[in-house]
């Protein structure tokens, strides 16, 4: 049975809303993308004010293009006050999903009216993302490699800038880099890791987290991710008590997190290294002989082996054992 995303990262007919052929605009930078990508075996444009885009028969609504193409998806390149509208156009002809393309840092009225086309496309049942222009690579692009690699999802168009700057420069590749906007609209940052972990080409996950919102959906989804595979955090919430709990709740849930840009970005190194521990001793430390005697017993039921005490870790130890746990 496919994932319930399968259908959002691949379109069969694709309504580009907002497509146009006037130089620098959104519009033809990003149905330039999409016809050169080709995520959908059909894909169609919406522009009122053309008779084509880019060569190909342009049609004034969306309703007009599901009429003739039955249309399961769309990518609406338009300003957000009209969002609500296409939202309640695609629900009467039953297009699934939607990509709205937007910058995060709106003013808090565009931000409304946002959240208003979020409630109508819940209600509706469609699948509602939006994705800064940078992030439809992520979504539609090709990978460079077919073989499994890491996948990035980042809510930072910078930190995903820095990143990609940084793999480029080492020749690191991507099964997906994809960068989201942090509100959870219907389709969350939660359900985009589930559904990349699940994807074979996943070798593991880079993640950046600006914005917790729906906190629980996202550890129950990064908590789930690394029960399969390895998971690195950067977590950049701006609000310190907000990041103190989500940090607690992310060690609670032993995912692994890192502190800094410079050790995110060394993760995806070692991760495109494959530079994993591959050898066969175990130094333990403990601060009972019991736990110590245990862990021997454990070992020798593997092909493990205890590693021998060295003298660098003796003198960081205590002498003698302190009367409680430190």
């Amino acid at each position: 049975m496919p994932h319930p995303l399968y259908a959002l990262f691949h379109p069969q007919s694709l309504a580009v809303v907002g497509a146009s052929d006037r130089y620098g605009s959104s519009g033809r930078q990003v149905f330039s993308f999409l016809l050169a990508q080709r995520p959908a075996p059909l894909i169609v444009p919406v522009n009122n004010q053309h008779k084509t885009v880019g060569g190909i028969k342009a049609f004034e609504t969306l309703a007009d293009a599901c009429k003739a193409h039955a249309c399961d998806s769309a990518v609406v390149i338009l300003a957000a006050d009209k969002l609500n509208a296409i939202v309640r156009e695609a629900a009467k002809y039953g297009v699934a999903n939607i990509v709205f393309v937007g910058e995060a840092d709106t003013p808090p009225n565009m931000r409304n009216k946002f959240d208003r086309a979020a409630e109508t496309a819940r209600k509706a049942g469609i699948r509602l993302l939006w994705l800064p222009a940078a992030g439809l690579q992520g979504l539609y692009g090709n990978s460079p490699s077919n073989s499994p690699a890491c996948a990035y999802i980042g809510q930072s168009p910078d930190i995903a800038d820095c990143m990609s700057q940084y793999a480029a420069d080492r020749q690191i590749v991507f099964s997906r880099f994809l960068t989201v906007n942090p509100p959870s609209y219907p389709v969350s940052t939660g359900q985009i890791i589930d559904y990349i972990v699940s994807e074979t080409r996943t070798r593991a996950l880079l993640v950046h987290i600006g914005s917790a919102e729906h906190a629980q959906d996202l550890l129950a989804a990064l908590t789930a991710a690394a029960r399969h595979k390895p998971v690195v955090v950067l977590p950049t919430l701006s609000d310190p008590a907000e990041a103190r709990l989500f940090a607690c709740a992310l060690a609670r849930k032993h995912i692994l997190t890192v502190a800094t840009l410079t050790e995110f970005l060394i993760a995806a190194k070692l991760i495109h290294a494959d530079r994993n521990g591959r050898g066969k001793r175990v130094a333990i430390l403990g601060n009972t002989p019991q736990i110590a005697n245990l862990s021997l017993q454990t070992l020798a039921q593997t092909e493990l082996e205890a590693a021998r005490p060295v003298r660098a870790a003796a003198r960081l130890l205590p002498h003698k054992t302190a009367p409680a746990n430190p």
